[in-house]
């Protein structure tokens, strides 16, 4: 019995048959790549900067980035520095505008962190982020000197009670009678105290060494000024968008020739000969 379906291989005809692929693709393919570039076009035009997370032992983690650059203080000091005061109000509201608008993200596969102040870029966001980058630093590097000082404390202490230890087995050693074992056993006690005492000053000179010289939070990149738009900014996502509709296009076509092979279309004449009426 011959095959009672049959397949037509024109273009012309494949394409009147499945012309529903050769809008939806297309056009799915003009609202997908629209909305993306208009994404990046957003993203762009709005005031970004970066810093470079100079992590020691896992601090300052992207949490506390954000809760640095979130915070009263750091907002409070920037809406000064951006000249906010007044236009919006006093400081606390300006704290309650400000913090809405700020986004911290870290930049993937690296140490990069990025913060954004939303919206369209205009001279008074980018002034607001340069604000933001400077006093986010100043603040990260108060808060690492303060926890700096607050580890030295003990340590320095510690090294204070050795130092008065050694003085005293010194003074003992030097007017003692004692047996020989006693003697070597006090050395001894005395070699380990200074040993100790001499780990911790190392230890000590190693942290404030990179305490002293080392930044926390590092500006690694400010706000880009505000520049005029020009037509200019669009011929790469319009031609991104042009050459996605043209893939379209080209699956449009092959998806059509496939849909022919697997779901070809009967032929009336075939159909009847092939089952006849009863």
């Amino acid at each position: 019995m011959s095959d009672p379906h049959h397949r037509r291989w024109q273009l012309s005809f494949v394409v009147m048959r499945w012309r529903q692929l050769f809008w939806l693709l297309p056009l799915a393919a003009l609202l997908i790549g629209t909305a993306v570039e208009w994404r990046k076009y957003l993203k762009r035009d709005q005031a970004t900067g970066v810093f470079q997370n100079n992590a020691r032992n896992g601090w300052p983690s992207l949490e506390k980035i954000r809760d640095i650059i979130l915070s009263d203080e750091v907002l409070g000091a920037a809406s000064i520095d951006a000249f906010l005061l007044g236009d919006w109000g006093t400081k606390e509201e300006c704290i309650g505008r400000l913090r809405p608008m700020i986004e911290v993200e870290p930049i993937p596969r690296t140490t990069l962190v990025e913060i954004t102040v939303k919206g369209r870029k205009t001279f008074r966001t980018v002034a607001i982020c340069d604000a933001l980058m400077d006093r986010s630093a100043k603040h990260a590097r108060e808060l690492q000197d303060r926890m700096f000082f607050d580890a030295v404390k003990p340590r320095e202490a510690k090294v204070d009670e050795l130092g008065a230890a050694i003085h005293a087995k010194q003074v003992e050693i030097a007017r003692s009678s004692a047996s020989v074992e006693w003697q070597l056993q006090a050395t001894r006690e005395l070699t380990e105290m200074e040993a100790e005492r001499q780990n911790i000053l190392n230890s000590l000179m190693t942290v404030t060494g990179c305490v002293l010289t080392e930044e926390p939070l590092i500006i690694h990149e400010r706000p880009i000024p505000v520049r005029a738009h020009s037509w200019r900014d669009f011929v790469g996502p319009a031609t991104w968008i042009a050459a996605a509709v043209c893939i379209a296009m080209m699956a449009a076509v092959s998806s059509a020739y496939l849909l022919e092979l697997f779901f070809p279309r009967a032929h009336k004449q075939r159909l009847l000969a092939a089952f006849p009426p009863i």
